[in-house]
């Protein structure tokens, strides 16, 4: 897994445990980071605009249903473009199967993560079995797969 942060060219590998706490940490101290570091950019440029992005939340959850799923954008082929694209946010963006073992085990998670960084970052969910169109655009060959899209990000493909 990388993160791609400004630089697109040099991405910060994970290297670490492969279990779901260690990638979520690994994952909210990097964004963090990154957060951290645009703010204090855009403080010394002035740019004091904001995303005024919109939030749309469902239940149509990547599993179990466990834990709340309140700050997890429930993304659609509908949506898609305004809320990503249209955004100046930072978005993680989880394409997934309900069916899926793996999904169900980063549900909590995620929606966890959400939560903790609301306001800082966007954490998204598209259910690639109901929206194959958005899964097939972005190359989703395996479940949960994980796209970063950072500011103003490439429409045609999210990092993993």
């Amino acid at each position: 897994m990388k993160f791609f942060g400004d630089d697109k060219n040099s991405p910060i590998a994970y290297e670490s445990g492969r279990d779901a706490d260690s990638i979520r940490q690994w994952a909210l101290q990097t964004v963090t980071k990154e957060v951290n570091g645009r703010a204090k950019s855009k403080k010394s440029t002035g740019d004091s605009s904001s995303s005024g992005g919109q939030k749309q939340s469902g239940s149509s959850g990547s599993g179990s249903g466990s834990g709340s799923d309140k700050d997890v954008v429930v993304l659609t082929e509908a949506n898609f473009e305004s809320l990503v694209f249209g955004s100046r946010d930072i978005w993680f963006v989880e394409f997934y199967a309900p069916w899926c073992g793996h999904c169900k085990s980063l549900e909590p998670e995620w929606n966890a993560a959400a939560t903790a960084m609301k306001g800082q970052v966007k954490f998204g969910k598209v259910d690639a079995t109901v929206e194959s169109s958005l899964a097939s655009r972005f190359g989703i060959s395996g479940y949960p797969t994980i796209k970063y899209w950072g500011y103003g990000g490439d429409k045609s493909v999210g990092t993993a």
